[in-house]
């Protein structure tokens, strides 16, 4: 979830003596929050947010809306003195936290021993390409993994932590990555992971007023990574010709870098004389 995407990181800054930007209550947005101290010399005055606005001013100077120590959804620093403080508290006697990091402590909590292999996992730059077009894989395995090797139908393999791979022939492919440390592997497959379209797989002209239940339609596919909300829908609401039109539930979405993608299929361009796209503006 985006907006707890950094509780466990404010959390331990709580626990290695950071206190809130505001000061030392759990009330960000209050007046008196200005003559609050975080106890660290380089964090601007706040009064607290629960919202990411980076050009927020609530005690006579831009907040430092973007820390961990904030309620905001997108932290994403410490600040150096906030450093220096959380350094300061493990070297301290205070709840044996010097005794965390010392080799003896490492060795019986299991800290420094090697990596043990436990999963192959993987993912890729797309999973819907054009018959020739070229894929990058990429290895999530964990942990110590030294070897990879990739198998994909139709006899297609592959060496290496993130080949790319060249897929000729339309259809759907299975993935399936074994990943070693030198000692033993593991192994993961995945039916159906990859898909190739034919060149040229749509006649020409191409026009669709989405009267058609779209998903049910070979000529389109729906790529939804959406982090969060609702992806492309059939809906009534409105429309340019006939009954129906795509939409999506944008207007809330203030996530960076979200992407929901609707995609035809192949079409062959080299005859086209004009393209014309309607695109309605957002509502």
């Amino acid at each position: 979830n985006n907006y707890r995407s950094r509780t466990l990181t404010h959390e331990v800054g709580h626990w290695i003596n950071l206190r809130h930007t505001w000061g030392n209550s759990n009330s960000p947005g209050e007046a008196d929050n200005c003559d609050q101290d975080d106890l660290v010399d380089d964090t601007p005055e706040t009064r607290g947010w629960t919202s990411c606005t980076l050009d927020g001013e609530s005690c006579g100077s831009i907040d430092n809306v973007q820390n961990y120590m904030e309620y905001s959804y997108c932290g994403r620093m410490f600040s150096q003195g906030q450093i220096d403080r959380m350094r300061a508290a493990m070297f301290s006697g205070v709840a044996d936290r010097n005794e965390l990091w010392t080799d003896e402590n490492l060795e019986a909590t299991g800290v420094s021993l090697e990596p043990i292999l436990c999963v192959a996992r993987f993912s890729s730059d797309r999973r819907t390409i054009c018959a020739g077009d070229s894929v990058q894989f990429f290895d999530d395995s964990y942990h110590g993994v030294t070897e990879w090797s990739w198998q994909f139908s139709n006899g297609i393999s592959a060496e290496g932590e993130s080949p790319w791979v060249t897929f000729d022939l339309p259809g759907f492919y299975d993935v399936e990555l074994t990943a070693g440390n030198g000692i033993e592997s593991v192994s993961s497959l995945e039916s159906n992971y990859l898909q190739v379209l034919p060149a040229g797989a749509m006649d020409l002209p191409f026009v669709d007023g989405f009267e058609a239940e779209m998903l049910d339609n070979s000529d389109w596919f729906h790529d939804d990574t959406f982090i969060d909300g609702d992806g492309w829908e059939l809906t009534s609401a409105g429309s340019a010709t006939g009954g129906q039109s795509m939409w999506i539930r944008n207007y809330s979405n203030d996530i960076e870098f979200n992407t929901d993608a609707l995609i035809t299929s192949t079409m062959d361009m080299s005859d086209a004389v004009e393209i014309h796209l309607c695109i309605p503006r957002n509502r």
